[in-house]
Formats: C-alpha cells, structure tokens, sequence
C-alpha cells in the first residue's frame, strides 16, 4: 500500500516528463528547449550553414529563424524498437520551421509548424503525403496530448530535436591536409 501511494504521488512527474518540452495551444503543437552553450551566435550560424541540415536561415538581432526538412526520428537512439514505434513515427520525415533566441551563455529553440512528410508504399507505388503532426498528437478537437503521443512518441521526438539542436555536438570540418 505504501508503494502504492509513492507511486501515485510520482505518478504526475512521470506523465510530466513525457511531453515537458512540447506544448499546444489552439490545437498548434510545439517543442521548445534551452541549452547551455559556450558558442555565439554567429558561431551557431557558421555551424548551420556549414551542416548543410539547415534552409532559409535569417539571422535577426537576438535570434535566427529558418527551417528544416527530411529529419528522420531517431526512434533506435531514444532506446525505442520497430516493434514498439507507432508507423507513423518510423515512415515519416519531419518539416518544420524553428526559431532560436540568444541569451548570454545559452539559447532556446521553438520548432513551430511541424509537418510529418509521410512514406508509404501501398504495392501500387510510393506515397509521399504531408501531414501537420497534431493529426497524430492530439485528441480530436482538444488540446490535450493522445496517450500513444505521451506514454512513446513524445519521448522519441524529444530525444530526436535535442539531438538536433544540440551545437556541440556538430564539429567543424577542418580543411587542413
């Protein structure tokens, strides 16, 4: 009895956890996160433009705004199988717009307009259909999170954007032979 109260008491931090860097409101999702980091701005444009990963990148005073496409979840990196990973998660890519602001020592990213470009093939050929990924996330109607998007999902979407976004990680090419 007395786990089971822990465990109820737990309960909300564990759903928390989940889904805490995605929000909607208007039934429009995002994702956002702050990172700490040593580079500047214009360091993280070089290492944008330079990754090639990375279109329509403007650089405004305090931020830069741009867009991605054709990023795949990385479901076998968030320690997900095929076997446990929805289909729309494995057979879609990601489109989405991002914005990143500077703050001294760190920087925070909202990935807004999020659009799964779907492959699927049906034996009569291949499908490509964009779809806004509130289709797949949200309840009908609500802005409330569906359960598979919660209890799965929501863990490899995060675990694929921190990744992505996470500039130390990218190294610089050095051309010297």
């Amino acid at each position: 009895m007395k786990h089971f109260i822990i465990f109820l008491l737990l309960l909300p931090y564990l759903y928390f956890a989940q889904t805490e860097n995605f929000t909607s409101v208007n039934r429009q999702m995002q994702w956002q996160k702050v990172y700490e980091t040593s580079f500047s701005q214009n360091e993280i444009l070089s290492i944008m433009k330079n990754s090639g990963k990375f279109t329509n990148i403007f650089n405004d005073n305090d931020s830069l705004t741009g867009s991605f496409s054709d990023l795949m979840a990385d479901y076998k990196g968030a320690g997900s199988t095929t076997m446990g990973t929805t289909i729309y998660v494995q057979n879609s890519s990601i489109n989405a717009n991002f914005k990143i602001d500077f703050k001294e020592g760190k920087y925070r990213v909202t990935i807004t307009n999020i659009l799964l470009n779907e492959l699927m093939d049906s034996g009569l050929g291949i499908s490509n259909t964009k779809s806004p990924i509130e289709i797949y996330t949200l309840k009908n109607g609500k802005d409330e999170f569906r359960k598979t998007f919660e209890q799965r999902d929501a863990r490899i979407y995060n675990y694929t954007f921190t990744n992505f976004f996470d500039f130390s990680k990218y190294r610089k090419s050095e051309d010297n032979w």
